[in-house]
């Protein structure tokens, strides 16, 4: 009798991993919104016509470079640079399934001058074109930029609405997300969302105590503020970057309650198998500040180094090298080995991911934010197919994607 029970109980165990695998292969892939950002801008360090042309004029742009470091980054943007000449040649994104929406996005921002000038333009798949051009005060951009991410949020919504999809969002910026996460809300004005970012930076840098303008760097600052996101946990962030966050604000901010919803975790503090516990006691934090829903946030520079396809990549001190040369004495955490992580392999975000889903599901949490069958699951930014090496970045959010699977 013993026997058999055990024999009972091993085909039952069997049975039920056998069932979880063919879920996990067989569920339907998330459709991708993909929002594409084109910035016109000066400062701005993406791989560009002044890049090219810099490279394209200097054959022995390596030689006398000293700097290990800052060697690799101009032998990678090398490498960018034989692949891709031609800045205005947009690459190969790899990654589309029948199920894709493209939203392209531009703005050309100059400060020569007062008032400054700003053009902002945006084209969907069945929105039609918006232009907008405006010669605006200072004070006056905010307004201006909240406007413009608004109708284009108006505009995804129109085409994702009751669509019987899940979504993930991928862009080039993850100033971007501010699109991610107003588009949850409109979907469930009532959720309370926890975001789960993977990112070597905490983007909360010059947040202000009100009229923030969206970018990169900000961006969760600006989600907590604004209401758009009820808690934040950071993983995977540089020792030098966590260490800098509560210093990285406005020198005015006072609103220092926003750090009572934000946890955040360097790449050192995750290694050895210490990640499972961080993260399920961060699931647990949320689900104790009245998290309903959680979202996942990736930025593509948490991969390693040897991944080219995202703007604060191994390129980025070569980049800034070449634009503001080497005798600056404030380089951003992208310029130094300090301000990287040791990054997370696709096979490695995915375990992440998975933990993620099971903590949800135990602590009676909604992965993802919903409106009856239309779901949005979170986001892949940074990804910028014009300086991927062999679309290996593009090849890796595609992996990613399926992940979120649900």
């Amino acid at each position: 009798m013993k026997f058999k029970r055990t024999i009972f109980t091993f085909a039952f165990i069997l049975s039920l991993f056998t069932l979880i695998y063919a879920l996990e292969n067989n569920v339907r892939n998330p459709s991708v919104v993909w929002i594409s950002l084109e910035k016109e801008s000066i400062g701005h360090l993406e791989y560009a016509t002044d890049i090219t042309a810099y490279i394209a004029s200097n054959h022995n742009i390596t030689y006398g470079i000293s700097d290990k470091f800052l060697l690799q980054s101009f032998q990678k943007l090398f490498r960018v640079y034989l692949q891709n000449p031609n800045p205005d040649k947009t690459g190969d994104l790899k990654i589309a399934n029948a199920n894709m929406i493209n939203i392209k996005i531009g703005y050309n921002l100059s400060h020569l001058g007062n008032p400054t000038q700003l053009t902002m333009r945006y084209r969907a798949d069945k929105c039609g074109f918006h232009n907008v051009s405006l010669a605006l005060r200072e004070h006056e951009l905010y307004n201006a930029a909240e406007m413009f991410i608004e109708n284009i949020t108006a505009c995804i919504m129109k085409l994702i609405s009751g669509t019987n999809s899940s979504y993930v969002f991928i862009g080039t910026d993850h100033g971007l997300s501010l699109v991610t996460f107003k588009a949850a809300k409109k979907i469930s004005p009532q959720a309370k969302i926890g975001i789960i970012v993977f990112d070597e930076h905490v983007d909360i840098h010059g947040t202000k105590n009100e009229n923030n303008i969206v970018g990169k760097e900000n961006v969760f600052g600006k989600l907590l503020i604004e209401g758009y996101a009820d808690y934040v946990v950071f993983l995977q962030a540089s020792e030098s970057a966590k260490e800098w966050a509560e210093h990285s604000v406005d020198k005015n901010f006072t609103k220092y309650d926003i750090f009572k919803k934000m946890e955040i975790y360097s790449d050192r503090e995750l290694m050895d198998g210490r990640w499972q516990a961080a993260l399920s006691n961060s699931i647990r934090n949320m689900k104790e500040n009245g998290v309903t829903n959680i979202m996942i946030s990736i930025d593509m520079d948490v991969l390693p180094t040897r991944y080219t396809g995202f703007e604060y990549s191994i390129m980025a001190p070569a980049i800034a090298a070449i634009r503001f040369g080497n005798n600056r004495s404030d380089p951003s955490f992208a310029e130094i080995e300090e301000g990287f992580s040791k990054g997370l392999e696709p096979v490695e975000i995915k375990n992440y991911i998975r933990h993620i889903k099971y903590q949800t599901a135990i602590n009676n949490i909604k992965f993802g934010v919903a409106d009856g069958s239309t779901i949005i699951l979170g986001d892949i930014q940074e990804l910028l197919p014009k300086q991927d090496l062999n679309n290996e970045t593009a090849k890796a959010a595609k992996q990613v994607v399926k992940f979120f699977a649900i």
